[in-house]
C-alpha cells in the first residue's frame, strides 16, 4: 500500500523552495561583498597558453618533438597572500593583475626518464614570466668569464624588461664540462609595502638556462605569517588529538558489536565502497597532476603505474574511513536508505528535503558570517575564479567524489557515532549535539582564515544545525545537506566559467546534486505514492555472545619437529654468522663524548663569541651524518674497505649539535661538538636585515681560506673553488664558497668543502662528497619494486581483517583481556617513558617564528596521539594472533616458555641476517640498502629506555602481525594456496632487491635462508609466540647494549650494561608468567 504526499509533505516542499530562493537571492547580493573575488582574467585558454609557450621554445633553439606536456594554472600563493593581506583588495587586486607576476600558467614539457625538461611561465595575457631548461650537470657549454656571463645575462633581462634594476646576488658554479652563473636583480622604484620584484637570470654556459620573475616576500613578513598560523595548527592538533580518542572508542565499539552480531555489513560495505570507487575514479581523472608531482628518473609506464598503486592505496584508506565509523554506529535508518525500497519511502523524501533546506540556510550563513566577520577584522583570501579541477579529462568528477567522501565520512564520525555516544555521558542533548559539532569544526581550523579559531567557529555552529537535523531527521537528511553543500562550493568554478563545456560539466554536478530528490520524485510517481516504511525493529535484540568455557582445554600443540633441530640450527647459523665478516659503513665510529660533554663545549664556544648560554633555550642531538648514497657509490667505484676509510677521513660522522635559540627572534646559535670534543663549526642564523660587515669578494674569500686551513687543517691553497655567491642585504653582504680537492679520486665522485660567510663571520663549515648527478638520480629513484611488499600486504590484508572480524564474532572464540591488556600497558609505558626521555632533542624541531607554548602543545598532542595509536596498535595485532592461533588450534592451552628455546630463537634471529648480508654483500651489481652504523637512543637521556621501548614494540608487533598473518593464511587457503603464497612472498623477497638480472640466484639463495629460518621456527616451536618473542625481543636489546658496551664514554657503557639486566629482568617475567599459567 502507498502513501501520498501529506500536508506536512506539502509544507516541507514549500519551506524548502522558500528558503532554496531566498538564499539565492541574498547569496547573489552579498556573496561578492563576503567573498570578494580576485581580479583574474583568463583570455587565453590553456590551449592557447601551450602554443604560446611552444613557440617560445622554439624562439629558443628547443625542440619539443617527443616530450609530453601538461599545462597547469600555476599562482604565487605567497605573494597574492602577501599583497592581500598588507594592501588594500584594491590595490593588491590591481598589482596582481598589471605589475607584480602573480597569475601565471605554468606549461611544462617531460621525457620521463631523462632529466631534460622545458617549463615556460606566462601571464594570463601570455607574457613570459618565467622559464627553465633543466640539462644534465655534465652537458657541454661554454666557460664565460664574470664580466662576459654578466653581461650576456643583462641583454637578456632587458629584453624583458625597461625598468631600472640593482644587482642583488650572483653564483657562479663549475661544471664538468661548462660554467655556470645565476643573477638576482631587484626592480628600483617599486615596493608593495616591504615586497619587492627580483629577477632571476641562470646561464648555463654561454646560454640562458632560466629566468624567473617573482615578488619577493620580506623574511620577517615570512615569520609573522607563520607565528599567526601557528594558533591555526595549534587548535586542528588539539581537535586531531580528540579525534583520536573517538576513532579508538570506534575501535572498541565494533568488537563490542562484533561479540553481539549487531553489524550488518552488506549495507555498510555497499555505501563505503561505492565512496572508495568514485574516490578511485577521481584520482584517475587527477592522473596528471599526480604524475606532475613525480620524479623524472622513472619511466612514463612506471609513473602511471605508480599513480594507479597511489590511487589504489588512498581508496583503500577511504573505504576504512568511511566503514569504520559507520561499523561503530550505523542507525536502522542508515541500513535501509539506499536501497531501491528505501529512496522510494517517505522518509527519504523528507530527508532530502531536509538537507536541501539546510544546505539553503548554510550557503546565506556563510555569506552572512563572513560579510559580518570582514567588518569585525576576519580575514580570508580572495576566492580565485579558476581551479585546476578544469583542466581534468572529466572536470564533474572531483567536486561530486570530494562530496560523496566528506559527507559520508564526517557524518557518520562526528553525527551519527559521536553524538549518541557523547549522550551516553551527558544528560542533557545540547552538549551532546556542541562537543562533537565544535570538534568536527576545528578540524578545519587550518584553513588559510584568520583568526586562527576563525574557522573552526564558523563550521562548530553550522555543526550545531546539523546536529539537530541529526536528531530531527536522521542520519540521511545531514548526509543530503554536507553532500549538497560541498560539491555546490567545490563546483563553483564551473558554474561560473565562461566556457560552455565547463558549464554543461556544471550542469552535470547539479544533476548529481538534485539525483537523491529526482530519483525519489521518480519513484513516488512510477508507484503512485510513497512505499511503506521498512521496518526498523523487524528481529529481536541479539543477545551477547558467552565468552567460551575455559574447562576442559587440550594440551599445547605439539611441535612437529623435536626443539633439537631449533638448537642444531641456532648453533649452524652463529658459526656462520661469526665466520662470515660483513661490513657496516662507518663501523669505525667511537662515541666518547657524552651530551653533557658537548654541551659544554658548545657553551664554552658561545662565550667566546659574547653569547651567554643562560639566556638561551638549548636543544642538542646527535648526528651520524652517514649518507646511503655515499657509502654505496664509494663501494662500487672504491670497495668496501676504502669506502670506510673515505667516510672516517673526509667526513665528519657522530657529531652532536648543540642549538642555541630565543622564541620568537629569527637569531640563532648552532654548534657541533666532535668526538674530540672540540667545537669544530657553528652555524649563526641571522634575519636578512640584520647589520654586518659589508667586505668585497676577495676579502671575504680570503677570510674563508685562512679559516680553512687555520681551524680546520685544509689547505685551502691546493684547492679549486668551484662555487662561489655572493648575497647583498640591506646592511651587510654575505658570501658562499666551495672548495674541491683536484687530488681526489673515488670514481666520478669529488670531495667537496663548503663555507658561508654571514658579514665576517665563518658558518656552516661542512665537508661532503659530491656525486654524479646521473647515478644519484638512478640510485634515488622511485621503484616498482619497492612496492611488491606493501601490495602483498594489501592483497592479503582484505581477506585476513574479513576472517579478522569474523573470528571476533565466533561463538568459540576465549578473549584473554588480561594477557591483551598487560602486554599492551608495558608497551604503552615503555612508550611514554620513551617520549619523556627524549627530552634533550625536545625542541630540534621547533620553528621560532611560533610561539614556544604553541609548540610544546601541539608536541605533546602529536606525542600522546603517537602513544595511543601504538597502544591500539599492539593491542589489535595481539587479538589477531590469538583469534588466528584459536581458528587453528581450538580449545588448546599455551605452552610455556624455555629458557633454552628464547636463548636458541635469540642466536637464530640475530645470526640468519647477518648471514643474509654476508649474501648481499657479496652479490655483484648495485645496491639500495648499505648496512650503516647506527646507535638507538642518543637523542635521549638514556639510550637503554629507548632501546627498551623500541625493541619491546618492534617484537610484540611483528611477532603478532607475522604469526596473523601465517596463521590466517593457513586458515584461509589449502595446502596448495598456501604453498603458492610462500612462493609468491619468496619472489618477492628476491626481487624486491634485485637490480640486476645477474643478482637473482643470491638473492633468491638469501631469501630461502630466510624463509627456511621462518619454517624451522614454526616447526620446532608450534604455538610458543612467547619463546618467539621473547627471544626476539632479546636479539634486537643484546645487539644494542653490545654496540653501547663498545663505547669509549662510561655512560653509554652504563647504559648497555643496564640494558642487559633489563633484558634479563624481562626474560626472567616471561618465564617466571608462563610457569604461573603452567600453575593455574
Amino acid at each position: 500500500m502507498t502513501t501520498p504526499l501529506q500536508p506536512a509533505d506539502k509544507r516541507l516542499i514549500g519551506l524548502t523552495l522558500l528558503l532554496v530562493a531566498l538564499s539565492a537571492v541574498y547569496v547573489s547580493a552579498n556573496y561578492n561583498a563576503a567573498f570578494p573575488q580576485a581580479s583574474l582574467s583568463l583570455p587565453l585558454a590553456r590551449g592557447q597558453i601551450t602554443d604560446r609557450a611552444e613557440a617560445f621554445l622554439r624562439g629558443r633553439g628547443m625542440n619539443t618533438a617527443g616530450f609530453r606536456n601538461l599545462t597547469v594554472f600555476d599562482p604565487d600563493e605567497d605573494g597574492r597572500l602577501y599583497l592581500e593581506r598588507e594592501l588594500s583588495l584594491k590595490r593588491a587586486n590591481q598589482l596582481m593583475e598589471s605589475q607584480t607576476p602573480i597569475w601565471r600558467w605554468r606549461a611544462r614539457w617531460f621525457r620521463p626518464p631523462d632529466k631534460e625538461e622545458m617549463l615556460v611561465w606566462l601571464s594570463p595575457a601570455g607574457k613570459l614570466t618565467g622559464f627553465e631548461h633543466r640539462i644534465k650537470e655534465t652537458d657541454a657549454g661554454a666557460r664565460l668569464d664574470p664580466a662576459a656571463a654578466l653581461a650576456l645575462a643583462e641583454a637578456f633581462l632587458h629584453s624583458q624588461t625597461d625598468h631600472p634594476q640593482k644587482l642583488v646576488t650572483r653564483q657562479k658554479v663549475t661544471r664538468p664540462n661548462r660554467d655556470d652563473y645565476e643573477f638576482t636583480w631587484e626592480e628600483e622604484g617599486f615596493r608593495a609595502k616591504d615586497a619587492t620584484i627580483r629577477r632571476t637570470v641562470v646561464l648555463h654556459g654561454g646560454n640562458v638556462g632560466r629566468y624567473a620573475e617573482f615578488l619577493y616576500v620580506p623574511e620577517q613578513w615570512q615569520r609573522d605569517f607563520a607565528r599567526l598560523r601557528s594558533s591555526n595548527d595549534l587548535y586542528a592538533g588539539i581537535a586531531q588529538g580528540l579525534f583520536v580518542v573517538l576513532i579508538l572508542i570506534a575501535v572498541a565499539l565494533i568488537i563490542q558489536r562484533l561479540r553481539r552480531h549487531a553489524i550488518r555489513w552488506r549495507p555498510l560495505l555497499w555505501i563505503a565502497g561505492v565512496v572508495a570507487v568514485v574516490y578511485f575514479l577521481n584520482e584517475w581523472n587527477m592522473l596528471p597532476f599526480a604524475i606532475d608531482g613525480m620524479q623524472t628518473s622513472s619511466t612514463y609506464p612506471q609513473m602511471v603505474l605508480l599513480a594507479l598503486l597511489g590511487a589504489l592505496g588512498s581508496s583503500a584508506g577511504i573505504l576504512l574511513y568511511v566503514l569504520g565509523p559507520a561499523a561503530a554506529g550505523a542507525t536502522p535508518q542508515l541500513l535501509h536508505a539506499f536501497n531501491w525500497r528505501g529512496v522510494a519511502t517517505r522518509s527519504f523524501f523528507r530527508c532530502v528535503l531536509g538537507g536541501l533546506c539546510l544546505a539553503a540556510c548554510h550557503l546565506s550563513f556563510l555569506t552572512a558570517f563572513y560579510l559580518i566577520g570582514s567588518r569585525a577584522g576576519v580575514w580570508s583570501p580572495q576566492d580565485i575564479d579558476y581551479s585546476d579541477l578544469l583542466a581534468t579529462p572529466i572536470p564533474w568528477v572531483y567536486p561530486i567524489a570530494i562530496a560523496m567522501m566528506a559527507a559520508s565520512a564526517e557524518e557518520f564520525w562526528f553525527r551519527m557515532l559521536a553524538i549518541p555516544l557523547v549522550r551516553r555521558f551527558f544528560r542533557y542533548r545540547a552538549i551532546a549535539i556542541l562537543i562533537p559539532a565544535f570538534l568536527w569544526g576545528f578540524l578545519h581550523a587550518n584553513y588559510p582564515q584568520e583568526p586562527g579559531y576563525i574557522r573552526g567557529v564558523e563550521v562548530g555552529l553550522i555543526g550545531i544545525a546539523a546536529g539537530w537535523l541529526f536528531l530531527r531527521m536522521g542520519i540521511v537528511a545531514t548526509l543530503m545537506w554536507h553532500y549538497t553543500i560541498d560539491a555546490f562550493l567545490i563546483g563553483l568554478s564551473l558554474f561560473r566559467a565562461e566556457n560552455w563545456l565547463y558549464r554543461v560539466n556544471g550542469g552535470v554536478v547539479a544533476l548529481f546534486i538534485l539525483a537523491p530528490l529526482l530519483i525519489s520524485v521518480v519513484a513516488y510517481r512510477r508507484n503512485g505514492g510513497f512505499l511503506p516504511e521498512i521496518e526498523e525493529e523487524t528481529a529481536p535484540a541479539p543477545e551477547p555472545v558467552p565468552e567460551h568455557e575455559v574447562e576442559g582445554l587440550a594440551p599445547p600443540l605439539a611441535p612437529r619437529w623435536p626443539a633439537r633441530y631449533l638448537y642444531l640450527a641456532a648453533a649452524v647459523f652463529a658459526a656462520l654468522a661469526f665466520a662470515a665478516h660483513t661490513t657496516r659503513y662507518g663501523e669505525f665510529l667511537r662515541v666518547g663524548v657524552t651530551r653533557g660533554q658537548a654541551e659544554a663545549a658548545a657553551f664554552a664556544e658561545a662565550r667566546r663569541h659574547g653569547i651567554d648560554p643562560g639566556q638561551w633555550r638549548t636543544s642538542s642531538d646527535f648526528l651520524e651524518n652517514l649518507q646511503a648514497a655515499d657509502a654505496e657509490y664509494l663501494r662500487e667505484t672504491a670497495g668496501a674497505s676504502r669506502a670506510n676509510e673515505i667516510l672516517r677521513t673526509r667526513l665528519m660522522t657522530a657529531v652532536w649539535r648543540v642549538r642555541l635559540m630565543q622564541p620568537l627572534h629569527s637569531e640563532e646559535w648552532i654548534f657541533y661538538v666532535n668526538q674530540k670534543g672540540s667545537a669544530y663549526r657553528f652555524d649563526h642564523v641571522l634575519d636578512e636585515k640584520a647589520p654586518g660587515a659589508q667586505l668585497s669578494q676577495e676579502e671575504a674569500r680570503k677570510i674563508a681560506e685562512q679559516y680553512l686551513s687555520a681551524r680546520q687543517g685544509i689547505p685551502a691553497e691546493s684547492y679549486t673553488l668551484v662555487d662561489s655567491q655572493q648575497e647583498k642585504h640591506d646592511h651587510r653582504t654575505d658570501y658562499s664558497f666551495v672548495w674541491e680537492d683536484p687530488g681526489f679520486r673515488a670514481g666520478d665522485a669529488r670531495f667537496r668543502v663548503s663555507l658561508h660567510m654571514v658579514g665576517n663571520e665563518t658558518c656552516e663549515f661542512r665537508p661532503f662528497l659530491k656525486l654524479p648527478e646521473a647515478w644519484l638520480r638512478e640510485f634515488q629513484k622511485t621503484r616498482l619494486a619497492s612496492f611488491l611488499a606493501p601490495a602483498l600486504l594489501g592483497a592479503c590484508g582484505v581477506p585476513l581483517l574479513i576472517a579478522f572480524l569474523r573470528r571476533l564474532g565466533a561463538r568459540d572464540q576465549r578473549f584473554h583481556w588480561r594477557t591483551y591488556f598487560t602486554l599492551t600497558g608495558c608497551g604503552i609505558v615503555l612508550a611514554v617513558a620513551s617520549r619523556l626521555n627524549s627530552y634533550p632533542a625536545w625542541l630540534a624541531g621547533y620553528n621560532t617564528s611560533t610561539p614556544l607554548d604553541n609548540y610544546y602543545l601541539q608536541f605533546a598532542m602529536g606525542q600522546l596521539t603517537l602513544v595511543l595509536f601504538t597502544g591500539a596498535g599492539l593491542l589489535l595485532a595481539l587479538m589477531a594472533l590469538d583469534a588466528f592461533l584459536q581458528a587453528l588450534w581450538p580449545g588448546r592451552e599455551m605452552p610455556s616458555p624455555s629458557l633454552a628455546r628464547i636463548a636458541a630463537v635469540a642466536v637464530l634471529f640475530a645470526a640468519v641476517p647477518v648471514v643474509a648480508q654476508w649474501i648481499h654483500q657479496h652479490t655483484p651489481g648495485p645496491r639500495l640498502d648499505p648496512a650503516l652504523w647506527s646507535l638507538s637512543g642518543m637523542d635521549s637521556l638514556f639510550p637503554a629506555v629507548d632501546v627498551l621501548s623500541g625493541s619491546y614494540a618492534a617484537a610484540l608487533m611483528g611477532v603478532s602481525l607475522a604469526g596473523a598473518f601465517l596463521c590466517g593464511a593457513m586458515a584461509l587457503l589449502s595446502a596448495r594456496g598456501f604453498r603458492i603464497l610462500l612462493g609468491i612472498v619468496l619472489a618477492i623477497l628476491t626481487m624486491s632487491r634485485t637490480l640486476e638480472p645477474v643478482q637473482i640466484p643470491f638473492h633468491l639463495f638469501a631469501g630461502v635462508l630466510v624463509m627456511g629460518a621462518a619454517a624451522l621456527l614454526a616447526l620446532t616451536l608450534a604455538t610458543d609466540v612467547v619463546s618467539l618473542g621473547t627471544g626476539i625481543f632479546v636479539a634486537l636489546t643484546v645487539s644494542q647494549a653490545w654496540t653501547m658496551l663498545e663505547q669509549p664514554a662510561p655512560s653509554l657503557r652504563y647504559n648497555g650494561a643496564a640494558l642487559l639486566l633489563l633484558t634479563g629482568m624481562v626474560v626472567a617475567a616471561a618465564l617466571a608468567a608462563g610457569r604461573k599459567r603452567a600453575r593455574e
